[in-house]
């Protein structure tokens, strides 16, 4: 039946890596690569003789055989244009399949980018004419107006906590740096006086403490 076929090119075409994205709700990506079309040509088999038609020019004694042989031939030749059809068919059946893909993305991204910028769609929603000084589109105007006003300072609050997360992030790895540079001093200072005292012979209780460890990165964050 027809529903039985559908059911096995279905698993069929699922079966595949690139042609599970066809069934699937995932949209169509240009990672993704459309089936390119295979143009055959029927192989060079015995033609069937068609003269055997006009049957004054054939003695009646080998006419079946000669019929015979020549249906064969026209069946092998069926049979190949056959299955070169459904192969073809096939082909055809996948790039649409494709195309619809292509289409929901294509649109997708449309409708994406017109909600942000064409006011064409807000301000003539039902897709006719308005009165310009009509109270019902007055209203359009002002609720879009708002609209577009908050959406600007909120964008400007946003851009404004970048901003300020930077600066602060930039102030934090500055001194961090400083930190781990008066450390790195206080450190080699040590090391100097440790060894020119140890050259002079003093003892391990004589020697000046070592300073303490650097703290992590974190715990200074958090003060």
């Amino acid at each position: 039946t027809l529903s039985k076929r559908m059911r096995i090119l279905a698993s069929g075409i699922a079966g595949t890596a690139s042609g599970s994205m066809l069934l699937s709700e995932q949209l169509y990506q240009s990672s993704h690569s459309l089936f390119k079309p295979i143009l055959e040509r029927p192989p060079p088999l015995p033609k069937a003789d068609w003269s055997l038609l006009d049957t004054d020019s054939h003695t009646s004694g080998d006419l079946d055989k000669e019929a015979m042989e020549s249906l064969r031939y026209a069946k092998v030749h069926i049979q190949v244009r056959d299955m070169m059809l459904e192969r073809a068919y096939a082909t055809m059946v996948l790039q649409d399949f494709y195309l619809r893909k292509i289409n929901q993305a294509l649109h997708k991204k449309e409708e994406k980018k017109g909600e942000k910028t064409d006011r064409r769609k807000i301000l003539f929603s039902d897709g006719y004419g308005r009165h310009m000084t009509a109270e019902d589109f007055i209203c359009v105007l002002e609720q879009d107006k708002r609209t577009r006003l908050e959406h600007n300072q909120q964008q400007a609050r946003k851009q404004a906590s970048r901003a300020d997360t930077k600066a602060k992030k930039l102030k934090f790895e500055n001194a961090w740096k400083d930190l781990r540079d008066n450390h790195k001093k206080c450190m080699d200072s040590w090391k100097v006086e440790v060894n020119t005292l140890k050259g002079l012979g003093k003892r391990g209780s004589d020697l000046p403490e070592k300073p303490p460890k650097l703290m992590l990165k974190a715990n200074f964050a958090e003060q």
